[in-house]
C-alpha cells in the first residue's frame, strides 16, 4: 500500500507486500513482533520533523542517500505518552534537546542504522537525491515488564463477574465524594484477583493479544495477490469508482495534529489509517461521489496529491478503476478494473473487503 506522509514521502507497508510480511513474520522468535515500513522520499525533503520513538528501529537504506542527526535521549526507554516531537506541543522538542548531538550519519545503499528506543533523531535528503529506505520496527515498549503485566491484569479482570463489571460513580472516580465500605470492598476485590495472575496466565493473555496483530500480517504473507501490482498506471484521465458498500469518514479530533484518522466501513469492518491532514480535503471529495464513477483530475488539490490518495484507496479496494471505451465495453462505457491480477477470478457483484479490520 502506498500512503503519502507530510513532506511528500511515500510508504509501503508490510499489511501490503507479501515479502515484507514474510520478513517480518521470520523475526518473531528473536522480537516477538516486528513490522515494516519502506519510505521513499524525493530530494530536498524532511517528512517528519526531530523526534523520539517508543520503538526499536533498523532502517537499511536501499537507494539514494539520506542524511540522520542522532541526539542523545530526552527520556530512557520512553512510552508513547513520554515521546517528544510526535504528541503535541506539551511534548515538543525544545533547543536544549538539540543541542545534544551524538553523531550525523549519511546513509548509503546497503547501509544498516540501529536506533534504540528512545533515541531522538531526524531525517532528510539533500540536493538531487532521493531516498529510498526499509524501517524495520519493533515496539518495545509494549513488550515491557511493566506492559506484560498490565496487559495480564487487564484480561484478568475483565474475566471476573459480579461487581467489577459495574460503572464506578462520577465522585468515586474523581474523588469527589467520600468512598463508600462497598467501594472499598469492590477495590479490595481488585487486589485479591490480581493475586490469581501467574506466569502462565501472563503469557497466555499475551499470546492472546499477539494474535491480534499478527493475524493481517500473516494474511498478507500467505496472499500472492498482496505484492501484485495495480493493473494500470494512475493517469489524471483514469476514471475511478468508490466499490458498492464502502463508507468513508474521519476522526479529527487533534487538529494540532498533521496526521488525522480516516475510518472507512464496509460490511460491518472497519479500517483506520493515518493520513496527511493536507489532503482530508481529497478524501472528503471522494466519499461525496457515492458511488459515482469520476475522473482523477476532477479531485481537488494537485496532481500528485490527488494520485497518492487515489493509489492508496485502491490497493485497499476501496475504489475500482474504470477505462472508457474498454474492449467489449462499447463507446462511452465504462469497464470496471478490479486491482487484482487479471488472471484472477472476481465476481461481478463483488461488494470489496477491506484487506485488515482495525
Amino acid at each position: 500500500m502506498l500512503r503519502s506522509l507530510v513532506g511528500s514521502e511515500m510508504c509501503i507497508r508490510d499489511r501490503y507486500h507479501q515479502n515484507l510480511a514474510r520478513l517480518c513474520a521470520s523475526l518473531r522468535d528473536q522480537l516477538v513482533h516486528v513490522y515494516a515500513n519502506m519510505y521513499l522520499t524525493p530530494p530536498r525533503s524532511q517528512a517528519v520533523g526531530t523526534h523520539t520513538d517508543d520503538q526499536d528501529v533498523i532502517i537499511l537504506q536501499i537507494a539514494g542517500t539520506k542524511l540522520w542527526t542522532l541526539y542523545e535521549s530526552p527520556v530512557t526507554l520512553p512510552y508513547t505518552h513520554e515521546m517528544v516531537g510526535k504528541t503535541g506541543p506539551h511534548r515538543a522538542v525544545t533547543d536544549q534537546m538539540r543541542e545534544k548531538v551524538v553523531e550525523e550519519v549519511e546513509l548509503q545503499a546497503g547501509d544498516l542504522l540501529y536506533l534504540p528506543r528512545g533515541m531522538m533523531h531526524e531525517a532528510r535528503t539533500g540536493d538531487g537525491n532521493l531516498s529510498l529506505h526499509l524501517t524495520l520496527t519493533c515496539p518495545s515498549h509494549d513488550f515491557t515488564w511493566a506492559k506484560f503485566g498490565a496487559n495480564a491484569i487487564g484480561q484478568l479482570l475483565m474475566q471476573q463477574e459480579g461487581e467489577l463489571r459495574h460503572m464506578v460513580k462520577p465522585e468515586t472516580a474523581l474523588g469527589s465524594g467520600e468512598a463508600s465500605e462497598q467501594e472499598a470492598a469492590i477495590l479490595a476485590q481488585i487486589v485479591e484477583a490480581v493475586k490469581g495472575l501467574s506466569l502462565s496466565k501472563a503469557q497466555e493473555a499475551f499470546r492472546s493479544k499477539m494474535g491480534s496483530h499478527n493475524g493481517p500480517q500473516d494474511h498478507a504473507a500467505h496472499n500472492e495477490q498482496m505484492s501484485a501490482p495495480l493493473p494500470r498506471q494512475i493517469r489524471p484521465s483514469s476514471q475511478l469508482r468508490m466499490r458498492r458498500g464502502m463508507l468513508m469518514g474521519f476522526d479529527d479530533g487533534d487538529r494540532t495534529n498533521p496526521l488525522c484518522k480516516l475510518v472507512i466501513k464496509n460490511n460491518g469492518r472497519t479500517l483506520e489509517q493515518a493520513v496527511d491532514r493536507q489532503h482530508i480535503f481529497i478524501y472528503h471529495a471522494i466519499a461525496s461521489t457515492k458511488g459515482d464513477h469520476f475522473a482523477v483530475e476532477e479531485l481537488p488539490g494537485d496532481g500528485y496529491s490527488q494520485i497518492c490518495v487515489c493509489k492508496l484507496l485502491l490497493r485497499q479496494e476501496v475504489l475500482e478503476i474504470f477505462e472508457q471505451g474498454a474492449s467489449g465495453g462499447g463507446k462511452g462505457k465504462a469497464a470496471i478494473m478490479s486491482s487484482i491480477p487479471e488472471d484472477a477470478h472476481a465476481e461481478e457483484d463483488d461488494d470489496g473487503e477491506l484487506l485488515y479490520s482495525g
